[in-house]
């Protein structure tokens, strides 16, 4: 590699996009990047949630606590459903396609382009098997009518959370165990 190419020399030159690559690369390897990470994610969802409120002109019409309250619920319920895909498969790709089917029912049989009503019997029983489904259900409520979210709904996605975590849990000690 030649001196001129060399990342400190590249810095020296001023260059923004190698200084910013080089701090991003030591925030996450340093022992508070998952803290970063969650602060980045939520930063990132709230950013996300003014674009459709203010700028796209989607009411919100409920309480922004109750929006909070769904959004994190629904974000530990899909970690912990990816948490146990991944420990669930034996190999990197098959843990990526089961994520992929996954995702592809979450888009067509949460409720977001077609109403469940209108979905078939068995496939209703897969939609309320995603935590989408529950998502969709408790925001609209919130977002768009202004209630409460739903108690039952929002008990049944903290039990799928907490369930799959658990899970998730008891099977990482068994395959840390193994190793």
């Amino acid at each position: 590699m030649s001196d001129a190419a060399t990342p400190s020399r590249v810095v020296e030159e001023g260059s923004d996009i190698v200084l910013t690559n080089v701090l991003i690369r030591r925030v996450f390897h340093s022992p508070d990047r998952h803290t970063l990470t969650l602060l980045l994610t939520l930063g990132l969802g709230a950013i996300l949630t003014a674009l459709v409120v203010f700028l796209l002109g989607v009411p919100m019409l409920g309480d922004w606590g109750n929006y909070a309250l769904v959004v994190f619920v629904l974000l530990c319920a899909s970690l912990s459903l990816g948490f146990f895909v991944s420990l669930s498969a034996k190999t990197d790709s098959q843990a990526i396609q089961s994520a992929m089917v996954i995702l592809l029912a979450s888009i067509f049989f949460s409720g977001f382009f077609l109403a469940l009503y209108r979905l078939w019997e068995p496939v209703q029983v897969v939609s309320w098997a995603l935590p989408v489904t529950y998502g969709i259900n408790l925001l609209q409520s919130v977002m768009l009518r202004g209630q409460s979210p739903n108690v039952l709904l929002l008990g049944a996605l903290i039990l799928y959370a907490l369930v799959l975590f658990l899970i998730s849990w008891w099977r990482l000690g068994r395959v840390m165990a193994r190793q």
